[in-house]
């Protein structure tokens, strides 16, 4: 399938696109499974390693969470195009900021996630922060143990509700670069009760937990798909 063939039906119907790491790979963004093959990213992203191991935690995610280089690809500023058309949604398992950064509908964007470039204190309220002056921390006692607004393991997921919400309108569902493989993402689809198209850009396929729509199955890297 072209993409203005794909254009067509998901541009005169409501839509939710879900997005996962394989959308910003090409960026230069490491995936958590890459991450998952040298470190035990479960515990070093917990709350528990927040408390007991701050200064470890924060080295980790400037390292390998932090890339303030990375530029949004082609696959970022196609779907923040198509969010400025009415009816289409994205929710967004990612932490980066392409999506922002390529100028998508904010109001049509739910990063479920959270977001590594947003800090807040150890009470929950926001903190006016930059990445580097994050990275740059002093090491002292008076610490304020300030980290990034981001769902650690184990935490549920922000914005749900309103997850379900566009689920159950949506008439499409986009899935890019996910194995859709994770709860509660890979059950999302089971709220779309109007559902009458699934579309999967991924590696991959996908099968995703809802068995009575079509599904289109593009099993290729999303830039490499647009440029076709």
């Amino acid at each position: 399938m072209h993409r203005s063939e794909m254009e067509k039906i998901i541009t005169k119907s409501p839509t939710v696109f879900i997005i996962g790491a394989g959308l910003s790979t090409a960026s230069g963004i490491q995936d958590f499974a890459s991450l998952q093959a040298n470190f035990d990213t479960s515990a070093l992203l917990s709350r528990e390693a927040y408390y007991q191991h701050y200064w470890e935690q924060h080295d980790f995610m400037v390292k390998y969470l932090m890339n303030q280089t990375a530029q949004p690809n082609i696959g970022h500023q196609w779907i923040a195009d198509l969010s400025h058309h009415q009816g289409i949604k994205v929710i967004s398992q990612n932490i980066d900021n392409l999506l922002e950064q390529a100028h998508i509908n904010a109001d049509n964007l739910l990063k479920i996630h959270g977001s590594i470039d947003h800090f807040i204190d150890r009470n929950g309220q926001p903190v006016s922060m930059s990445e580097t002056e994050y990275q740059y921390l002093p090491h002292t006692e008076d610490n304020l143990m300030i980290l990034p607004d981001i769902v650690f393991y184990g935490e549920n997921v922000k914005g749900m509700d309103q997850a379900l919400s566009w689920m159950q309108t949506a008439k499409n569902v986009v899935i890019v670069g996910t194995r859709l493989n994770v709860a509660p993402v890979n059950q999302l689809t089971l709220w779309a009760k109007k559902l009458e198209h699934i579309f999967v850009v991924n590696q991959e396929p996908v099968h995703p937990l809802q068995n009575n729509v079509p599904v289109t199955q593009i099993t290729t890297d999303i830039s490499d798909w647009l440029q076709n």
